[in-house]
């Protein structure tokens, strides 16, 4: 318990563990006993936008699910591991990073359909290798590939089959631009671009 002397007002200062000050205000009449509970501002969160083509697939963060496609999920920073998953097509993973608290990060992912497994034999082809694509440009733009959607950039961590592609982007007061992009099994390819 505190002692402070009554009719004038007073200042109450607390830190909490995360360097957040929280203060109050109070003013006591004579003889009067008051508790206070200060509660700390709860952690400032960055924005994990997940996003598949096509949309509805279960979404996890960490091994928890987080809901489904697309989903903008509030989430501390720091380094995540996601999941999605949906009915009929392979199951994929991708990391996010979230450095600051005003931060957001958008994981996009082409989903490709699962090879249907025979009862009693192993599947007749191998799943088509993957790799991700980092595209970045000036001004944003809509990415596309074929009439697919992936999302808007700045985007991170889209998975596409390996191989050549043709990218088209889309901004507005300006034409569809075509690039082309080589994604190689395994690997990271990353694309900046001013038009």
């Amino acid at each position: 318990m505190l002692s402070v002397a009554s009719g004038r007002a007073h200042r109450v200062a607390v830190r909490a563990e995360d360097g957040a000050d929280v203060t109050e205000d109070v003013t006591l009449a004579p003889g009067e006993e008051r508790e206070l509970v200060l509660r700390a501002p709860g952690p400032r969160l960055s924005t994990l936008r997940v996003v598949t083509v096509p949309p509805g697939a279960t979404v996890r963060v960490a091994g928890e699910e987080r809901g489904t496609t697309p989903v903008s999920i509030l989430i501390e920073p720091g380094e995540y591991d996601v999941e999605v998953a949906s009915d009929g097509y392979a199951a994929q993973s991708g990391r996010a990073v979230l450095a600051d608290p005003t931060e957001t990060a958008t994981l996009s992912f082409v989903l490709q359909r699962a090879a249907p497994e025979p009862a009693g034999r192993p599947p007749a082809r191998r799943p088509r290798a993957t790799g991700t694509l980092v595209i970045a440009t000036t001004p944003w733009s809509d990415v596309y590939l074929g009439n697919r959607r992936l999302g808007t950039t700045p985007l991170s961590n889209v998975r596409l089959p390996a191989g050549r592609h043709s990218l088209t982007l889309r901004a507005p007061g300006r034409p569809p631009r075509r690039h082309p992009v080589e994604i190689r099994a395994g690997e990271e390819t990353r694309v900046r671009l001013a038009w």
